[in-house]
């Protein structure tokens, strides 16, 4: 998976760009507020409430790290109940550290190996766990754009 659309339009919330020339400039901010403290301020203001995890999924994904882990964690355990929970009654025992290792797989921008000791059903579970994080994430950046756009 690439990373460069999600790169690009958090560059473009910042007022710059990742396309580079050899004479190209990053343009002038009309203000003084470092670009990085924008993209948080941004972020956090496309929040849609306080169990809202896309803000930290985007800081994760930037810089490879964990945020809030364990409100994600609780998070995600929530939103695979809702979306699949005849899955997530199979997989129970296992439903916390196959939310941990989405997550982790999430931020690091790895897949899990097809060879993983797993079964299917976690499978399953865990490439859902990466869909519903990377949904929250592009919703989040979606909705940072869309107010952005309003300023």
């Amino acid at each position: 998976m690439t990373d460069s659309p999600f790169l690009e339009r958090l560059a473009i919330i910042m007022g710059q760009t990742t396309y580079r020339e050899p004479v190209g400039s990053y343009g002038v901010s009309v203000h003084h507020i470092p670009s990085g403290n924008c993209l948080v301020l941004t972020l956090n203001g496309a929040r849609m409430g306080d169990d809202d995890i896309g803000p930290e999924l985007a800081i994760s994904r930037v810089v490879g790290r964990e945020d809030r882990k364990e409100a994600v964690i609780t998070w995600l355990m929530k939103a695979l109940k809702r979306f699949n929970p005849i899955l997530v009654a199979k997989c129970r025992k296992n439903l916390r550290m196959a939310c941990e290792i989405a997550y982790l797989s999430f931020i690091s921008e790895t897949e899990i190996p097809e060879n993983a000791d797993i079964t299917p059903d976690e499978r399953v579970l865990l490439d859902t766990g990466y869909y519903l994080l990377e949904s929250a994430l592009w919703e989040t950046v979606g909705r940072a754009e869309r107010n952005e756009n309003r300023v």
